[in-house]
C-alpha cells in the first residue's frame, strides 16, 4: 500500500472512531478496488455495520476476514453482521475464529454462546444429537458452567440416552458432579445392567452379541464418554453425528451407539485416490528405472506424477485446499475431455482405415476419462469442496 492510500485509510480509521460512518463509506469507496491489504474492506464493512446496514456489511467484511485472518476485530464484526441476518451457523463460525485469535474477546464469546444456543433450540425438535453438538462447543470452553452442562444432560435424559448422560456427567468438574439436584436427576435415570454373556443363547451369532453390547455398559461400569473420529483421529464426544474438528459426518443416524457406515460417495472417492496414488507412484518409479529422468519429458513426468501423488494423499485426508483445487482442475479436465471426444468423433469421417481405429480408441478413452473427471467433480463437491 502506497503512502497516498495509507493516508486515506488512516483518515477513514479516525472517522470510524468518531462514529462518522457515512463519511467513512464516502472516503473508502473510491479506493475500495485498490490494494489496501484488506484495511479498506474492513473499514468499509464496519461503517455499514455501524449504520445498521448489515446486508451491505457482510461482503466487505468477508473479504477483509480473508485478507486479515488474524484480526479479531474483523472476525467479530463479520460474525455480528451474519448474526443480524439470522445466519447463526456462519456467525458461530466467525465468532469461533475470533476466539481462536483472542480467547478472552468478550464480544466474540457472547456471540458464540448466543449463536450456539439459537442453533440448539432450532435443531432440538428434529435432531436432539445435533442440538447437543451445538451446545458441546460452549461447554468445552466452560466445563464448569451449568448453563451448558445442564441442557446437554437434559437432552440425553429426555431421549432415554441414560448411558451417554452418565458418561457426560463423569466428564464434569467435581463441584457439578456433587450437586444434589444433579445427583437426584441421575439416580432417576439408571444405566442398563452389564451384559451376562452366559444368558445369550449359543449360536446366536455376532449380531445378537453386538446388539447386547450396544445396549449395555461394560463390566465394572467403566465407560468412555469419548471416541476417535475415523477421519481426523481427534477425540470427540461419544455418539456424535458430525465431527466438530474436520466437519465430516460420522453417523447417518442421529442416535448414540450407531456404527459408522461410510456413504458410497466417500468410499468411491477413497478408492479413486488410492488408484491415483498407485498409478502415479508406478509412473514415478518407472521413469527412473527407464533412466528417462534426465530427459525433458521424463522430468515433466516426474513432476506431474509427484504432484498427483501428493494431491491424492491430501484429498484422501480431506485437505480443504487440495480438495478445492482438485475440484476445479477436474472441472477443466471434464470440459477438455468433452471437447477431445467430440474432435475424435469428427475425425472419424475424414481419416483412413488405420487412423479410424486409432480415433475409436481415442473416443473410448476420452469417454472414460471424461466420466472419471466428472465423477471426481461430483465426489469432491459432495465432500464439501468449494
Amino acid at each position: 500500500m502506497n503512502e497516498a492510500l495509507s493516508q486515506i485509510v488512516e483518515k477513514a480509521d479516525g472517522l470510524l472512531k468518531q462514529k462518522e460512518y457515512q463519511e467513512v463509506i464516502d472516503t473508502i469507496r473510491p479506493i475500495l478496488i485498490q490494494d489496501t491489504g484488506g484495511l479498506g474492506q474492513k473499514l468499509y464493512g464496519m461503517a455499514f455495520l455501524g449504520l445498521g446496514q448489515h446486508f451491505d456489511a457482510v461482503q466487505p467484511l468477508m473479504a477483509a476476514s480473508q485478507m486479515l485472518p488474524n484480526d479479531v476485530t474483523v472476525a467479530f464484526a463479520y460474525g455480528t453482521a451474519l448474526a443480524k441476518q439470522d445466519n447463526q451457523e456462519g456467525a458461530r463460525a466467525a465468532f469461533e475464529r475470533a476466539l481462536g485469535i483472542d480467547p478472552n474477546h468478550p464480544g466474540s464469546k457472547m456471540g458464540y454462546n448466543n449463536a450456539s444456543k439459537a442453533l440448539a433450540e432450532r435443531d432440538l425438535p428434529s435432531s436432539p444429537m445435533k442440538a447437543i453438538e451445538w451446545l458441546y462447543g460452549p461447554w468445552q470452553r466452560e466445563p464448569g458452567n451449568p448453563q451448558w452442562a445442564g441442557p446437554i444432560i437434559d437432552i440425553y435424559l429426555a431421549n432415554n440416552w441414560n448411558e451417554q448422560a452418565h458418561q457426560f456427567v463423569a466428564m464434569l468438574p467435581p463441584e457439578l458432579q456433587n450437586s444434589p439436584s444433579l445427583k437426584k436427576k441421575m439416580e432417576a435415570a439408571p444405566m442398563a445392567p452389564p451384559v451376562d454373556e452366559s444368558q445369550i443363547p449359543v449360536g446366536s451369532g455376532p449380531l445378537a452379541r453386538a446388539n447386547a453390547a450396544v445396549n449395555s455398559t461394560p463390566q465394572g461400569g467403566a465407560v468412555s464418554a469419548l471416541e476417535t473420529c475415523p477421519f481426523c483421529r481427534q477425540q470427540i464426544m461419544s455418539g456424535i453425528h458430525t465431527c466438530p474438528h474436520c466437519k465430516m459426518i460420522i453417523r447417518s443416524k442421529l442416535m448414540p451407539g450407531q456404527d459408522y457406515k461410510a456413504s458410497w460417495q466417500e468410499v468411491t472417492l477413497n478408492i479413486f485416490c488410492w488408484i491415483g496414488i498407485l498409478l502415479n507412484s508406478f509412473l514415478f518409479i518407472m521413469t527412473f528405472v527407464a533412466k528417462q529422468h534426465a530427459e525433458p519429458l521424463g522430468a515433466l513426468l516426474i513432476v506431474i506424477s509427484g504432484i498427483s501423488v501428493g494431491a491424492n494423499v491430501l484429498i484422501l485426508n480431506r485437505n480443504d485446499f487440495a480438495m478445492s483445487i482438485g475440484k476445479w482442475l477436474y472441472v477443466m479436465a471434464t470440459l477438455r475431455g468433452i471437447c477431445g471426444t467430440m474432435t475424435s468423433f469428427t475425425a472419424l469421417g475424414v481419416v483412413g482405415r488405420e487412423a479410424k481405429a486409432f480415433a475409436v480408441i481415442e473416443i473410448i478413452f476420452g469417454i472414460l476419462m471424461t466420466a472419471y473427471s466428472g465423477l471426481m467433480v461430483y465426489l469432491l463437491n459432495y465432500e464439501g469442496a468449494d
